[in-house]
């Protein structure tokens, strides 16, 4: 992409909705050459995990597929400058939708909508309740709706959906009831908000404990020991994740089956970045980050059956267990 006066802010650095516009025009072109026949695919959630101001004339990107399934895709695309320093690595997540009308927000979903290949285009609920406010107050609203998300997930983690009222959420949050119904509209929605605060926090782990290494078998160590030591913090609210899916909407479980993979396709790269260097034997990337999310919660869900041996002693077997099935048989 040439830069333009017109994609440049007062201070001459590339504006950022020009870098995600240019993204997914790179995974939208991908995306079309590896749908299903007969489908077609839309943009469920958009993330950068890493972004730096840039002024160069030229901006260059390569969209890269994590995860191409019957039902969803999850894409990272990296720019960089001419001299391919890194501007912004944005992960994508979509939906392989049917070529079908869209059903009315509230209107239920159709059993056959949800069988793989076949899923009706889904709204991703939105991180600031549209229609309250101007874009100055967005960023107020987004992090109340998170601080809502957060207390949702630690009293539902402990008394169940069914048993959590909007009351003792309200109050965990130090809100009162009438106030925190300014920012969410139902109950289901406040789950929702417990399953992407938890998916974000895990997210963020992953970004920073990834940001001091230098290999990618440094980076996936990294990345899960802090998601074990996470998983110690936060066995009740992993437990969360794991009871209360059925307890979301068909719709709602669909935007955090999202939500997930792309949380998934997180790992899937480091894995896939240790393939390309070689320090990795081929392996599917996508398949061996599921492996390592399932053995991380096994410290979270399984505590009568390891505790007793410790979590650094859990940590050290998970790490060796890793690099036993990743190494090459020559390392």
């Amino acid at each position: 992409m040439t830069v333009g006066p017109e994609y440049l802010s007062a201070d001459g650095k590339v504006r950022s909705p020009a870098l995600f516009a240019l993204a997914e025009e790179l995974v939208g072109i991908g995306a079309s050459m590896v749908e299903p026949e007969g489908r077609a695919t839309a943009m469920l959630e958009t993330k950068a995990s890493h972004f730096r101001p840039c002024a160069a004339p030229v901006i260059q990107g390569h969209a890269t597929a994590l995860h191409l399934g019957p039902t969803t895709m999850v894409w990272q695309t990296t720019l960089t400058d001419p001299l391919g320093v890194s501007i912004a690595v944005i992960t994508h997540t979509l939906l392989v939708v049917a070529p079908q009308p869209v059903a009315a927000e509230n209107a239920p979903l159709n059993p056959a909508q949800l069988q793989p290949g076949n899923i009706a285009l889904i709204t991703p609920l939105q991180r600031s309740a549209p229609g309250r406010g101007a874009r100055a107050d967005e960023t107020k609203s987004d992090k109340r709706r998170g601080h809502i998300g957060e207390a949702a997930c630690s009293v539902i983690s402990r008394k169940g959906f069914a048993g959590a009222t909007i009351r003792e959420i309200a109050d965990a949050a130090g809100l009162h009831v009438p106030t925190l119904y300014q920012y969410v509209e139902s109950k289901d929605e406040v789950l929702e908000l417990a399953f992407g605060w938890l998916i974000d926090q895990v997210s963020m782990d992953i970004e920073a404990a990834t940001a001091g290494g230098t290999t990618a078998r440094e980076k996936l160590h990294a990345a899960v020991s802090k998601l074990i030591r996470r998983s110690n913090s936060y066995r009740w609210q992993i437990g969360l994740l794991n009871r209360e899916l059925k307890s979301l909407s068909p719709k709602a479980r669909l935007r955090v089956f999202g939500e997930f993979q792309t949380l998934l396709g997180r790992l899937a790269s480091l894995v896939e970045d240790g393939v390309v260097s070689g320090e990795f034997r081929a392996v599917q990337p996508v398949i061996v980050a599921n492996f390592l999310d399932a053995v991380v919660d096994v410290w979270a869900l399984r505590q009568y059956s390891v505790a007793q041996f410790g979590m650094e002693a859990f940590e050290q077997e998970t790490i060796r267990f890793m690099d036993a099935a990743l190494l090459p048989r020559s390392s």
